[in-house]
Protein backbone atom coordinates (compact mmCIF):
# COMPACT_ATOMS: atom_id res chain seq x y z
CA UNK A 1 0.00 0.00 0.00
CA UNK A 2 2.11 3.05 -1.14
CA UNK A 3 0.38 5.99 -1.12
CA UNK A 4 1.96 9.44 -1.49
CA UNK A 5 0.23 11.97 1.27
CA UNK A 6 1.42 15.60 0.05
CA UNK A 7 1.18 17.07 3.88
CA UNK A 8 1.07 14.97 7.07
CA UNK A 9 -2.00 16.14 9.18
CA UNK A 10 -0.62 13.96 12.36
CA UNK A 11 2.52 14.91 14.12
CA UNK A 12 3.84 11.25 13.91
CA UNK A 13 6.12 11.51 16.74
CA UNK A 14 3.58 12.67 18.70
CA UNK A 15 1.13 9.86 17.59
CA UNK A 16 3.91 7.16 18.22
CA UNK A 17 4.68 8.48 21.88
CA UNK A 18 1.13 8.45 22.77
CA UNK A 19 0.48 4.97 21.67
CA UNK A 20 3.30 3.94 23.62
CA UNK A 21 2.56 5.20 26.56
CA UNK A 22 -0.92 3.95 26.49
CA UNK A 23 0.80 0.43 25.68
CA UNK A 24 2.39 1.02 28.75
CA UNK A 25 -0.49 2.06 30.71
CA UNK A 26 -2.72 -0.21 29.27
CA UNK A 27 -0.95 -3.53 28.03
CA UNK A 28 2.34 -3.36 29.97
CA UNK A 29 3.03 -6.83 29.80
CA UNK A 30 3.54 -6.65 25.50
CA UNK A 31 6.48 -4.29 25.85
CA UNK A 32 5.99 -2.76 22.48
CA UNK A 33 8.76 -0.23 21.95
CA UNK A 34 7.98 0.53 17.67
CA UNK A 35 5.15 1.26 15.65
CA UNK A 36 5.35 0.56 11.69
CA UNK A 37 5.16 3.45 9.16
CA UNK A 38 2.13 1.55 8.45
CA UNK A 39 0.26 2.15 11.29
CA UNK A 40 1.36 5.66 11.05
CA UNK A 41 -0.19 6.19 7.02
CA UNK A 42 -3.19 3.96 7.96
CA UNK A 43 -3.86 6.59 10.91
CA UNK A 44 -3.34 9.46 8.61
CA UNK A 45 -5.52 8.25 5.72
CA UNK A 46 -8.19 7.77 8.53
CA UNK A 47 -8.19 10.83 9.86
CA UNK A 48 -8.61 11.92 6.05
CA UNK A 49 -11.35 10.23 5.18
CA UNK A 50 -12.91 11.04 8.59
CA UNK A 51 -12.60 15.12 8.14
CA UNK A 52 -14.22 14.18 3.89
CA UNK A 53 -16.89 13.21 5.70
CA UNK A 54 -17.48 15.43 8.51
CA UNK A 55 -17.09 18.37 5.40
CA UNK A 56 -19.67 17.26 2.88
CA UNK A 57 -22.00 16.79 5.63
CA UNK A 58 -21.14 20.17 7.51
CA UNK A 59 -24.04 22.67 7.08
CA UNK A 60 -24.56 25.00 4.50
CA UNK A 61 -24.66 28.15 6.90
CA UNK A 62 -21.85 30.28 8.91
CA UNK A 63 -18.08 30.68 8.49
CA UNK A 64 -17.22 28.43 11.19
CA UNK A 65 -16.52 24.45 10.71
CA UNK A 66 -18.09 23.13 13.87
CA UNK A 67 -19.86 20.01 13.65
CA UNK A 68 -17.73 16.75 13.45
CA UNK A 69 -20.52 13.89 13.28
Amino acid sequence: MKTKIRENLLNHAAVKRYILKKFKEDRPHLEFSRVSQSALLLLEVQLRKRLDRAIHAHRSSGRTFTDIA
